[in-house]
């Protein structure tokens, strides 16, 4: 490690990712001068950062932000690229891609906060050229950073019932919900669907599913759960 700024991004993106970092050494760009700390934290996704003496590029996907302070050199560049980066693995990000026809032109990059405040654009990559006359369409998809996978995601990720007592897998896809009161047991079933408009899956209760009834054990209310899935097979 080169730079002392890079163990302080290390120390941004750390609650987020742990150590899960593919890669971190120093690199020489054979084209100039330029000697790097490279920083890849999800390979598959293209996303992590790069250091050089006076400026850092943070790169996700196929866009990228730069930092830089050539003149006044008071490293405030920094902190504005850690509190990116904070961002980056603390909130949902959008990416929509523009074809015309099947031409790929154009891909831009939003930042969705949870707390009220207006999604921000964050990059534009433009392809190349394409005929302004020809049919459009876009192709969106929404990502997350997922902590237990060390990956960005378009899966939202489990959030259960408060009150279910609990949890039982079926698949990555289905998982049950199980209730109790007064020692009575009953059941509710969530799936993953997909959203073509946000390009994202997102868990609901499972369609074409028996209701539940009342149990009075557990396992008698997961068999039913089971069996209602295992019907609902047969039938489509």
């Amino acid at each position: 490690m080169l730079f002392k700024t890079t163990g302080i991004l290390l120390e941004t993106v750390r609650p987020y990712t742990g150590n899960a970092f593919t890669d971190s050494f120093s690199e020489q760009d054979m084209r100039s001068a330029h000697t790097s700390d490279l920083v890849v934290i999800d390979a598959g996704n293209h996303v992590g950062f790069e250091v050089f003496e006076n400026r850092v590029i943070v790169f996700f996907f196929t866009g990228r932000r730069q930092f830089s302070d050539h003149f006044n050199r008071n490293h405030e560049y920094i902190a504005r690229a850690a509190a990116f980066l904070k961002d980056l693995f603390e909130y949902r990000l959008l990416h929509i891609a523009f074809y015309k026809r099947e031409r790929l032109c154009c891909e831009k990059y939003w930042l969705l906060y949870d707390d009220g405040r207006k999604k921000r654009h964050i990059a534009t990559v433009r392809s190349r050229f394409a005929n302004p006359f020809c049919s459009s369409t876009t192709r969106s998809a929404t990502w997350h950073f997922d902590r237990a996978a060390g990956v960005f995601s378009n899966r939202q990720p489990k959030h259960p019932d408060l009150r279910a007592v609990e949890v039982v897998d079926v698949s990555d896809a289905c998982y049950i919900e199980l209730f109790c009161k007064n020692n009575v047991f009953s059941y509710a079933v969530m799936e993953m669907l997909f959203d073509s408009y946000s390009g994202q899956y997102y868990w609901a209760p499972a369609e074409n599913v028996f209701p539940s009834g009342l149990y009075d054990t557990r396992e008698k209310a997961v068999a039913a759960a089971r069996e209602a899935l295992d019907c609902r097979a047969k039938l489509q």
